[in-house]
């Protein structure tokens, strides 16, 4: 049932035209499809990338991932697993 994610970049936005990589940043998995949390997390590498991988989820799941900064800052975006 293990199905994969495309890696991803953990960005801010500036407000100014410019973003800024947010580094060593644990991010958190929600499986939107189900309704229910993931038992996985990450954590971004010291340029703010994020490898793709596995979830325990089934092909096709809408999942959520979201961060949360030491300064507040949280965001979240959603994608289709494969």
């Amino acid at each position: 049932m293990a199905s994969t994610y495309n890696g991803f970049d953990l960005l801010i936005d500036n407000g100014d035209g410019t973003i800024t990589p947010v580094p060593n940043e644990t991010v958190h998995f929600y499986n939107v499809t189900a309704d229910a949390a993931i038992a996985a997390t990450v954590v971004s590498d010291a340029n703010g990338h994020v490898p793709g991988g596995s979830l325990n989820v089934n092909a096709g799941t809408v999942v959520r991932y979201w961060f949360v900064t030491a300064k507040g800052i949280c965001a979240y975006e959603e994608t289709t697993t494969f």
